[in-house]
């Protein structure tokens, strides 16, 4: 009997057969509104809304017909007690997954529904899903667990009960509530991890340090707090360094190796989310082959580059959306410098989403450099593997793999932004025809000929209105890091030499030192309107005298390293370490 007094429209939950009900030769077989047993059948673990009085009345099948049962574990609860369905199910028959009645619990985990595999490798179901009966069945509690996640609007922590739907070779799929997401994805997602994305990013990058040794990455699956409006920019996912510490070090660690991955409006199991998976996942192999190792991080441009050839490595195809992104300058800031080497720096204080210049040209120069490299993609895990954490892990590889000449930044610097304004199908100064079309820029300043360029960043001048040739030579006073190439697009010479002949001037920062300051420079012409063959587009603002932007090297490539105190990103523990700071 239930005793319970429930409000009006209350749902409630049905019982299997608590009180232990027998009938001789029958079995029992749920419960219906009619003491005949017909009509509606109540299941176990259904829920109705009540509305009024309501009595229940027990089913009963003969004890001869085949029946099969739902029997359901604790597996490793150290409190409460599974439910128990009493029902004897005939074959077709629907029934329905019961919760956690009993009040399961296993500190520090979570409830976490059931799987036909103690080990959740089995097939998952969710409390209330409702299923047809065809066999017996075996159901095991899951645990799932909380996790701290930063909120990336104002850098605050929060938790999440996340269950473990998925569980693979290589791989923890976790589903927080918000995920939108089905267990059969989570399923899928598990298998692409194991079949594709794991192996093909440690073979060509490295090994993942496994902090909790559980031989798996761990993937919460979540609606990243990101302050996304619709139309608007948003995180698909990021990898957290702050997790692979011990809370001792860390206040907010979850003490694993792991990755977080948005699920709106990045849709989970798209192509796009995968793309993320593989992007994320070389940041923690970054992390376990550079901090763990050394204490020190790559430089945070390296970092991001080889993630954006990890998302090649793992596709295989170019990515239409980051050259386009190229193409189109939307901000137009490319055309006024900005590029990849001082990543957070003015551009991206006055223009957020200019951070996708980053992006965009960081990805076009790890094209650039696989395409010409004689190990092809092999080039990324040995800039990953060299000893340097700056830019000479770059040109030690580029020396090695693509022209000796390379050896230092300014030659390849240079070489790289002359081979997006020629783009030749043969030769360094182009991506061999496999792309090709990139947008030619000039920048015309309007207020005078004088510039300001951060440390890598360039841009194009013209040297006649009409796009003839002609050549330049710049005014005195250039900083001392400040260079000047002619370019001709007719003939494809670089004039390295003042005065600098050509139809463009380029006018670059050289300083291999991308913590530097701004330095001044200046443009060929101004106020000129576009030549044929070239687009130009007025900056948006000129560089304030005063203005100075610190460099943000946090290595997880996303969100700001949560230490602080500290300059440098401190060391993993040991894994005896780990077995004492555990808590």
């Amino acid at each position: 009997m239930d005793t319970t007094a429930y409000l009006g429209n209350a749902g409630v939950t049905i019982p299997g057969n608590p009180g232990g009900l027998a009938k001789t030769g029958y079995k029992f077989n749920g419960w219906s509104l009619s003491d005949a047993g017909t009509g509606t059948a109540y299941l176990p673990g259904s829920t109705f809304i009540i509305t009024e009085n309501t009595t229940l009345y027990a089913r009963w099948i003969a004890e001869t017909t085949p029946t099969y049962t739902i029997t359901y574990y604790p597996n490793l609860a150290t409190s409460g007690t599974a439910p128990v369905d009493a029902c004897q199910y005939i074959s077709g028959q629907k029934a329905i997954i019961m919760g956690n009645s009993g009040d399961l619990s296993k500190y520090p985990s979570v409830f976490d529904d059931w799987n036909t595999v103690s080990a959740g490798t089995g097939t998952a179901y969710r409390s209330g899903e409702e299923i047809t009966v065809t066999e017996n069945m075996a159901l095991y509690v899951q645990w799932g667990r909380k996790f701290n996640v930063m909120d990336l609007r104002d850098n605050s922590w929060y938790t999440v009960d996340a269950g473990l739907w998925a569980t693979g070779n290589y791989v923890k799929v976790y589903v927080a509530p918000n995920a939108l997401l089905t267990s059969a994805w989570a399923k899928k997602i598990a298998t692409e991890f194991d079949e594709n994305i794991y192996g093909k990013i440690t073979e060509n990058f490295g090994s993942p340090l496994d902090v909790n040794e559980d031989g798996k990455v761990t993937l919460l699956l979540l609606d990243i707090r990101d302050g996304y409006v619709s139309g608007g920019s948003y995180i698909g996912g990021f990898f957290q360094n702050a997790h692979m510490y011990s809370v001792a070090d860390q206040a907010h660690s979850n003490e694993s190796d792991m990755l977080f991955l948005d699920t709106y409006p990045q849709v989970a199991g798209s192509d796009d989310f995968y793309d993320t998976v593989a992007h994320e996942f070389q940041h923690l192999v970054n992390f376990s082959n550079t901090v763990a190792e050394t204490g020190t991080a790559q430089d945070l441009w390296i970092n991001e580059g080889l993630s954006a050839g990890a998302e090649y490595v793992y596709t295989g195809s170019l990515s239409d959306s980051r050259i386009n992104y190229y193409n189109n300058d939307p901000y137009h800031t490319l055309i006024a410098g900005n590029n990849f080497y001082v990543w957070n720096g003015y551009w991206e204080y006055y223009y957020p989403d200019s951070v996708l210049d980053n992006y965009s040209t960081v990805y076009l120069f790890f094209q650039w450099l696989r395409i010409q490299a004689s190990n092809g993609i092999g080039i990324y895990k040995e800039i990953l593997a060299s000893d340097f954490r700056d830019y000479r892990a770059v040109t030690e590889a580029a020396t090695s793999r693509i022209d000796s000449s390379l050896s230092n930044w300014e030659t390849l610097l240079s070489t790289w932004l002359v081979a997006n304004v020629y783009y030749r199908p043969s030769g360094l100064l182009g991506y061999k025809g496999i792309i090709s079309n990139l947008s030619r820029r000039v920048y015309v300043p309007q207020d005078g000929l004088e510039i300001q360029l951060f440390p890598g960043e360039a841009i194009g001048s013209l040297l006649n209105e009409q796009g003839a040739e002609s050549s330049y030579t710049p005014e005195t006073g250039s900083g001392d890091n400040m260079r000047y190439r002619g370019l001709s697009v007719s003939t494809f010479q670089v004039d390295d030499t003042a005065p600098y002949s050509g139809q463009v001037c380029m006018i670059f920062n050289a300083n291999p030192d991308n913590s530097g300051d701004y330095e001044t420079g200046f443009a060929a012409s101004s106020g000129m309107s576009a030549a044929s063959g070239f687009a130009t587009s007025v900056t948006p603002g000129q560089l304030p005298t005063n203005m100075k932007v610190d460099v943000q090297f946090n290595p997880d490539g996303t969100v700001r390293n949560p230490a602080t105190g500290a300059s440098k990103p401190r060391r993993p523990l040991s894994k005896q370490e780990w077995s004492r700071g555990m808590k």
